[in-house]
């Protein structure tokens, strides 16, 4: 399961890298928006919540803090929440995850649901 964590976080930064080295912007008639200030809502269950282990060691927790993602000040949000099911995710989602999105950025949501023996 670290391995998959692992590998997740790093397709996050691998995305946000290759962005921002193209100097990737999106166009909208007039209004240009930069990586700068993005944000990445984490929506998952226990695995994003942090368990096992505490909410600080959490992939989310590890994705804000590095230095890439301090640096441009892109916003990083937790929103796993322990013993939830996918359905339980989609239902909640436009009351937990639509709110944290901020128009006129770029929006990234990383959803992350596994199964546990």
């Amino acid at each position: 399961m670290k391995g998959l964590l692992i590998l997740l976080l790093s397709l996050t930064l691998c995305l946000l890298n290759n962005q921002a080295k193209a100097a990737f912007r999106i166009q909208s008639g007039q209004a240009h928006v930069s990586l700068d200030s993005a944000n990445i809502v984490c929506h998952g269950n226990s695995l994003t919540f942090g368990t096992p282990g505490a909410p600080t060691v959490s992939y989310p927790a590890q994705l804000a803090a590095d230095t890439f993602i301090i640096n441009r000040g892109i916003r990083v949000t937790n929103r796993g929440t322990g013993g939830i099911t996918t359905t339980g995710l989609s239902a909640e989602a436009p009351a937990e995850v639509d709110p944290l999105l901020v128009e006129g950025k770029i929006n990234i949501d990383v959803f992350l649901e596994g199964l546990t023996r």
